[in-house]
């Protein structure tokens, strides 16, 4: 069995790879490889079984497809097609799966703060977080996102504490210095 490195030299020049999540070195890695060095190849990673973490981690570095190895034999070929049409080849059951991580990040954005790890943000923390760069009050934040005060103080609260700031200030500081 091939080495990751060794399937990133094969790769040159083919419109699609092959690659097992058990290679050796890491499949995951070959594929990162791959995609980065041979950016007009498909990279599909082939798998024993199923794995919900596996599929989002081969997503994640560009695979085009994640295709479990018991697939009927006249699927085989057709998801391979598929790829080549520039359509991603996944096992329906994980639509679902992939979908819901999708709905999650869209739910979440990430700060990326200097000199200290970065933070999770709902979309409603960022909502009240570019109100307050605004310059916006409690009241005025409230009444933009229909919501209480009370709401809007627990949002601000919950910003600041995810920021490991202070005060409103220091999180408006933080912002505009990352």
């Amino acid at each position: 069995m091939e080495s990751a490195d060794a399937v990133v030299d094969v790769a040159a020049g083919a419109d699609v790879c092959l690659i097992s999540m058990d290679l050796p070195g890491g499949g995951i890695r070959a594929a990162t490889a791959i995609v980065a060095e041979h950016p007009g190849t498909s990279v599909v990673m082939l798998t024993r079984v199923a794995d919900d973490d596996e599929l989002v981690e081969a997503v994640r570095v560009g695979a085009a497809g994640y295709i479990v190895t018991d697939i009927a034999r006249t699927r085989f070929p057709e998801a391979i097609h598929a790829v080549l049409r520039g359509e991603v080849a996944i096992p329906r059951l994980l639509v679902g799966v992939l979908t819901e991580r999708l709905r999650e990040r869209l739910r979440r954005r990430h700060l990326a703060l200097r000199d200290r790890p970065g933070v999770e943000l709902t979309t409603r923390e960022w909502e009240v977080l570019d109100f307050m760069c605004d310059g916006l009050s409690t009241r005025e934040i409230a009444g933009r996102l229909l919501i209480s005060e009370i709401t809007v103080r627990r949002h601000i609260s919950a910003v600041l504490k995810k920021l490991h700031v202070a005060s409103r200030g220091d999180a408006v500081k933080l912002l505009e210095s990352a």
